[in-house]
């Protein structure tokens, strides 16, 4: 153990708190090196939670997605390891050489998300349609938009037409077909959801 404030926490109380956090919180999370020899690291699987090791790597008390956590944090000092600091006390007390972290450097530029469902059929007649997006994990937007197929004039989007930080669902609206079989696509968040629409008599 390299800090004095990591160390009154002792291996055991590590240990017994990260497995706390394993157990209660919702993924993904963030996972702190208590010895500061590495970054930190968002874990979106209990797979990938599992691999590491609880005496070394602590979890965030808070959820991560869609935004940060407030502590603890990892601060940085150009001449020293990193250092973690789990409140604003310990932060004043460390010193204006130490900085914290930016953690958005870690996340993908948007969150994950899922579609259910992931592809729909529309009659020659048209008519309207919907599926949902949960967010799956942590993005620097924390946000989620919907764009299509340019080329697919006959597929309109209704809503939403902003982007959304919270599960919702999209609307949208096929118009009648004449001609044969198509299909376009909507795209969230780099998943896609095709719409194919039956050919016109």
């Amino acid at each position: 153990m390299f800090y004095t404030d990591i160390a009154l926490l002792g291996r055991n109380g590590l240990a017994e708190s990260s497995n706390r956090d394993m157990a209660t919180q919702a993924f993904p999370k963030v996972y702190f090196d208590v010895e500061g020899g590495q970054p930190p690291r968002i874990v979106r699987t209990p797979e990938e939670e599992s691999r590491l090791d609880p005496l070394r790597w602590l979890a965030s008390p808070t959820q991560v997605a869609p935004t940060l956590p407030d502590w603890p944090q990892l601060f940085y000092n150009v001449n020293l390891p990193p250092r973690t600091v789990f409140n604003s006390q310990q932060a004043e007390e460390i010193g204006s050489d130490w900085r914290p972290m930016d953690l958005r450097a870690f996340q993908p530029a948007v969150p994950g998300v899922s579609l259910t469902p992931e592809s729909a059929t529309a009659t020659a007649a048209g008519g309207d349609g919907s599926f949902d997006v949960t967010i799956t994990g942590a993005g620097a937007s924390g946000t989620w938009t919907v764009d299509k197929d340019a080329s697919a004039d006959w597929l309109t989007l209704i809503s939403p037409l902003t982007p959304q930080s919270v599960d919702g669902t999209v609307n949208y609206t096929a118009a009648a077909n004449s001609g044969p079989q198509r299909s376009a696509n909507f795209y969230v968040n780099g998943k896609t959801f095709t719409v194919t629409q039956d050919a016109g008599a």
